[in-house]
């Protein structure tokens, strides 16, 4: 990589083993003995068929025992943690029964050929060798997992465009591993790569590419379908979702005007009513925070076709922006990238992001004091419901409260608030909300304030940093 706040050197990286062709089985350690950790393979299998230890316990015992008696439970976690599996050939066959551990796993002998060289950390694809001997994949999953979480984190924070050749330099890369990878280690360099094109599409989005980011969400959307994961699926919907709302609404300028596109907002309505489909069809299935911003991003869609504000569609934007509510701080996240992974976004769905999207969605329906309300609402909540060190929400929240300000006339007021969103967009290298300012700054020039010397300042320094 090229920042030296991403490169991770070979000692930093713990090595992960896949076993098996391709990798198919894994993560597991190396025991002494060269093979896999006995106790982790157990661990996996078991957590894999679903059965806990007391289940376990009593299986293992009926076949073990004279008496058939269940064995103590801590013997089960003691042989998991502790790698303390029974030695005894017919005690590992019974384990290797019990959870359908391919006997080589344990290391018993079987008439099955399977490959169980380990796969180990090394940042390149070595040639497949002829099919006589032992095939091995050379693979460092933490290095990748690095790079994008420390990426991810200066994205979130502050700017880490010129970090976007090193991200899609990780793709190409992956790429090549996961056509030679197989079973748990392909998951996880195609999970790897889900995470890796949401992020570049975020990126790209904030730079007004909208098309390649349109390209990067949807190739996320195809490698979760491929992967069979609902989650991912749903996460990667609403990336998709989001980026086609943002075509819709941001894509074309007119004299300083965005125009909307309804074929792109009727497209991103179509992901947002999948995810919802998908969290009826199998409840539980799909985190709720997701749903909740899901339907708070199809509120927004349901506005922008409305033709008026006694549209049908604004009744059911509202009472989906009510429902959505329900979802606020359930089954919270701490860590980013998988909150990116799992809820689609970077933020917590808590009452503060709920409260500001709801302002923004009462601006698009023409209703700037319910806007005003709901951002004031904000204003008091807690230094623990509101991150107020994201320069991304901060900025956001400042054009929300401009256009609320705009549909009130409160002219003066809107120019303060964009020229400091302005001020704090130019510092994240955020040209995506810089465009909303121009819009902001366009409608305020057509104003009876538009000869002021603040809305020229605010001209002059759009002209200066775009």
């Amino acid at each position: 990589m090229a920042s030296q706040e991403v490169v991770t050197t070979e000692e930093s990286c713990q090595k992960v083993l896949y076993w098996g062709t391709g990798g198919e089985y894994g993560p597991f350690e190396r025991q002494a003995d060269g093979g896999p950790n006995a106790g982790q393979v157990m661990r996996y299998f078991r957590d894999k068929r679903g059965m806990n230890a007391k289940t376990f316990a009593r299986l293992y015992g009926q076949k073990v025992r004279p008496d058939g008696k269940p064995i103590v439970e801590r013997w089960v976690f003691e042989m998991e943690l502790e790698n303390k599996v029974p030695t005894d050939i017919t005690r590992r066959r019974v384990i290797a029964e019990l959870l359908q551990i391919p006997p080589l796993l344990l290391g018993l002998a079987a008439l099955e050929t399977l490959d169980l060289t380990p796969t180990q950390a090394a940042p390149s694809v070595p040639a497949v060798v002829h099919a006589s001997t032992l095939q091995q994949l050379s693979f460092d999953i933490t290095r990748y997992q690095k790079n994008a979480r420390v990426i991810l984190r200066l994205y979130h924070t502050s700017q880490a465009n010129d970090l976007l050749h090193d991200i899609k330099t990780d793709m190409r890369t992956l790429q090549s591993i996961a056509g030679q990878a197989s079973g748990d280690m392909l998951y996880k360099v195609r999970e790897l790569l889900v995470g890796n094109a949401l992020l570049v599409s975020r990126m790209t989005k904030d730079q007004r590419q909208n098309d390649l980011a349109y390209r990067y969400s949807h190739h996320a959307v195809q490698m979760a379908k491929s992967m069979n994961d609902r989650d991912l699926l749903a996460t990667s919907l609403y990336n998709r979702g989001c980026i086609s709302l943002a075509r819709g609404q941001f894509g074309t300028v007119e004299q300083g005007r965005f125009q909307t596109e309804r074929g792109k907002i009727q497209s991103a309505m179509h992901d947002f009513e999948s995810i919802l489909q998908l969290a009826e069809a199998q409840p539980d299935t799909i985190h709720p925070q997701l749903v909740g911003h899901a339907m708070i991003e199809l509120s927004r869609s349901l506005s922008l076709l409305a033709r008026n504000r006694r549209d049908p569609l604004i009744a059911k934007a509202l009472t989906l922006l009510d429902e959505a509510g329900d979802m606020i701080e359930q089954e919270s996240i701490d860590d980013l990238y998988t909150r990116m992974l799992v809820t689609g976004t970077l933020s917590s769905f808590h009452l503060g992001s709920y409260l500001l999207s709801r302002a923004h969605v009462f601006n698009t329906t023409g209703f700037p004091g319910k806007a005003l309300n709901a951002l004031k609402q904000l204003k008091q909540l807690t230094q623990r419901t509101y991150q107020r060190d994201e320069a991304r929400n901060h900025a956001w929240m400042d054009i929300v409260q401009a256009e609320a300000l705009l549909g009130l006339e409160e002219y003066g007021e809107v120019t303060d608030k964009a020229i400091a969103a302005l001020v704090a967009c130019h510092s994240i290298d955020s040209l995506q909300n810089i465009m909303k300012i121009r819009d902001i700054h366009s409608r305020l020039v057509a104003s009876s304030y538009g000869k002021s010397a603040d809305v020229k300042e605010l001209g002059e320094m759009l002209e200066a940093w775009t």
